[in-house]
């Protein structure tokens, strides 16, 4: 396969899809204007960090970064 195709950008695709989404959900949500919508992004890609995901057995990702060894 070809690198930089859409079938190897198709997961990177697809959470930027979901992070643009639900961002703009928050905005809409909050009634806040769309001025602010790198914070709205930013807010729920910190979410995304701090909460557990069932990829890392329920861990959370920031906390999987950031363990001791």
């Amino acid at each position: 396969m070809c690198p930089y195709t859409s079938i190897h950008n198709g997961r990177a695709k697809r959470k930027h899809k979901h992070i643009v989404e639900l961002g703009l959900t928050l905005l809409a949500q909050a009634k806040m204007l769309l001025k602010y919508w790198w914070q709205a992004f930013e807010s729920f890609v910190y979410l995304i960090n701090k909460l557990p995901t069932s990829a890392l057995h329920g861990i959370s990702q920031k906390y999987k970064l950031f363990e001791k060894f």
